[in-house]
């Protein structure tokens, strides 16, 4: 079964003149993103009294990198091949892997669009090329919930080598209270002890976000919608891509700031597989699964995903 939609855009700026002569592929390529960008502006026109806003320059979200040399500004969406991204912008920024081979090393040497002084935002903001990268609502949620909340899950065995705290960060923090509304306290106090016993199922989990929206690590930015971390309605972006088509996104975005860097070869995951994602979501009952859309809704309308496979 297919799911349909409409993830990439593109608008016009100073940039467009240094692209190449088009041949006809690139043409249709080129005319696909803006026409995907149109439905956007128009979603935006639509729901603008729906959604919540920011203003771009004197209050930015706190996700935008920026590389001012290569004129470049990227939402970062977890889940959404951001660390790839973010990989990205070390290499352009000129920051080998030995000198950035430690997370806290890392990030400074990002640039966050919201750390510079509204002076700076104001004088680069239109001449930046801003992008973003989207995902499907629910594949990016299961993504997200394989990483952070299944037992012995991706971030788990990433941290495998470090710290107590560290390797059971996220099981601590939402999973004990997940289990402690579903299970019970004295359940929540057994899994904690017996760590082999920890589960969290993808319906518990599903359950969790609708029933309890305003909890703390419930808006945490790994599952929060797309729209709430980068504004799409307010921040005017010239590519918004998709992590369905990331080879041929990314290419372009590569060519368009002319970095001389390795080709990468990014792909899809197990969780972007539709029956895979099938396996999961068809033990979430349906007025739960209705809550959910809800719940990402805005994200569906404005990035032209259909919800309806799951429903």
């Amino acid at each position: 079964m297919m799911v349909q939609r409409n993830g990439m855009g593109m608008g016009r700026n100073a940039r467009d003149h240094h692209l190449p002569p088009n041949p006809p592929s690139q043409n249709l390529f080129l005319s696909d993103l803006r026409s995907r960008s149109n439905l956007l502006r128009q979603q935006c026109a639509k729901l603008r009294n729906e959604l919540d806003h920011v203003q771009a320059i004197r209050n930015p979200p706190d996700g935008l990198i920026v590389d001012e040399k290569h004129k470049l500004l990227y939402c970062v969406v977890p889940k959404v091949a951001c660390s790839s991204w973010k990989e990205f912008f070390y290499e352009i920024g000129g920051y080998g892997q030995e000198q950035t081979n430690r997370n806290k090393t890392r990030k400074l040497v990002l640039t966050y669009f919201h750390h510079l002084p509204e002076a700076k935002r104001q004088e680069i903001y239109k001449k930046l090329y801003k992008f973003v990268f989207v995902r499907h609502p629910f594949l990016r949620l299961l993504s997200a919930y394989r990483d952070k909340m299944e037992p012995n899950g991706s971030y788990e065995r990433l941290h495998a080598n470090k710290d107590q705290q560290s390797l059971y960060f996220w099981r601590d923090r939402l999973g004990q209270d997940i289990i402690r509304v579903y299970h019970g306290e004295s359940e929540a106090l057994r899994m904690k002890r017996n760590r082999n016993d920890y589960r969290i199922t993808f319906q518990e989990f599903v359950r969790y976000l609708v029933e309890f929206p305003d909890k703390f690590y419930t808006k945490d930015r790994h599952w929060r919608p797309m729209h709430k971390l980068c504004y799409p309605c307010d921040i005017r972006y010239e590519f918004i891509a998709n992590f369905e088509t990331i080879d041929t996104d990314s290419a372009f975005i590569r060519r368009l700031v002319k970095a001389d860097l390795p080709e990468k070869n990014l792909h899809a995951t197990n969780s972007s597989n539709l029956d895979f994602a099938f396996s999961y979501y068809e033990n979430v009952p349906k007025p739960i699964m209705r809550k959910l859309y809800e719940r990402y809704k805005y994200d569906f309308l404005l990035f032209g995903y259909n919800p309806q496979p799951f429903l």
